[in-house]
């Protein structure tokens, strides 16, 4: 990306925008294996807890769940929010090379 945003262009670099996706979508994917190799460790000493100790994580562990769930929604609403930025970057610099390639010089 530019270094200079206050020259009033907004340059587009296909290929960060491209890794950014990407990396927003690895990012979601790891942090839903993480919590699940969490819950599976944890799944041995949880079926040993009894009353308010498990019903305790039982809620905790249901709000960290949505919470993940809900970060990996936002990250991937972002990642598509992205994506299309860059469709359209792109379909607009195709436009616009096109528009020069109508212009015709001399007779």
């Amino acid at each position: 990306m530019s270094e200079n945003m206050s020259d009033g262009y907004i340059f587009v670099s296909y290929s960060h925008v491209d890794n950014a996706v990407e990396e927003m979508r690895l990012a979601t994917r790891q942090i839903s294996k993480i919590i699940a190799d969490l819950n599976d460790e944890l799944q041995p000493l949880k079926n040993s807890w009894e009353g308010d100790d498990r019903r305790v994580y039982d809620r905790k562990q249901a709000a960290w769940n949505n919470a993940v769930h809900n970060m990996g929604q936002w990250l991937e609403d972002n990642a598509k929010t992205l994506d299309h930025i860059r469709e359209l970057y792109t379909k607009n610099e195709q436009k616009q090379a096109q528009s020069w390639q109508e212009v015709r010089s001399g007779r």
